[in-house]
């Protein structure tokens, strides 16, 4: 942040649209993303992984009946066989999100699965997931999905998405909508939606993060639907909102 200025000096003042040519790069000197900056700097690594978890703690979650009704969305018609995919928490980190999903219906019939890159599974906390009955996966979201977690009912993105530009977004998504069963699965992308006016502070602070660190942005409903609609594809078949407006869900189909 300290070097943001002389990065759009020295780039006529545009915004950054790559992950390894922005002002994080520029302030630290080198051609990684933060991604591999931190996989090469492991107490960083520790250090983000314990901010993820205190970020989210406080705010509404995505089962949430406000954010998203899951018994309704996912649950009620979902595959009632023991060995199917109930949900794949896709770049979920230490697994708040699953934790919480089973937590609040631990009658949800079907495999609840979290991914992430090998040594973020390694440090998680996987004796208390497998007690909740969930798995955890080794698995990189620019890869394609493994066959067994192909056809689940939802594949969830928790902020992901916005950490990253378009093209690496149609990237990713490419993998998800691949492994979705049509007419069945869906893709639950939890994020900031900005509203096109009025947007709350904590959207529009994070939306210059984004840009800084990442090369990327937050985005409002017209952004995600280009996006998720006209460039990867899907459809967009209706977005929740939480309560006070910052995060919301939305849901697509193939």
């Amino acid at each position: 942040m300290a070097n943001l200025h002389k990065w759009f000096k020295v780039n006529d003042y545009k915004a950054p649209t790559s992950s390894r040519n922005n002002p994080f790069a520029f302030g630290h000197q080198t051609d990684m993303t933060v991604f591999e900056y931190l996989a090469a700097n492991p107490p960083l690594a520790a250090a983000f992984n314990n901010h993820m978890t205190g970020y989210r703690l406080g705010r509404p979650s995505w089962i949430d009946p406000s954010v998203y009704p899951v018994r309704e969305r996912l649950l009620d018609d979902a595959d009632s066989s023991s060995s199917s995919v109930l949900l794949v928490d896709v770049g979920g980190n230490m697994g708040r999100d699953v934790k919480m999903l089973r937590n609040a219906f631990p009658d949800a019939v079907g495999r609840v699965i979290l991914q992430d890159l090998a040594p973020i599974i390694e440090a998680g906390p996987k004796d208390e997931l497998l007690a909740l009955g969930i798995e955890t996966m080794a698995h990189d979201f620019f890869t394609p999905q493994p066959v067994e977690v192909r056809g689940a009912r939802a594949y969830y993105l928790h902020h992901i998405l916005h950490d990253w530009p378009d093209d690496t977004c149609e990237l990713i998504v490419s993998h998800l909508k691949t492994a979705m069963k049509p007419g069945y699965s869906r893709l639950l992308i939890n994020e900031h939606i900005i509203p096109p006016v009025g947007s709350h502070w904590e959207v529009t602070y994070m939306d210059v993060y984004m840009m800084a660190i990442y090369g990327a942005r937050e985005r409002t409903e017209d952004e995600w639907r280009a996006l998720l609609e006209g460039r990867c594809g899907l459809r967009i078949s209706q977005i929740w909102n939480a309560e006070n407006g910052v995060e919301g869900v939305l849901e697509c189909e193939l």
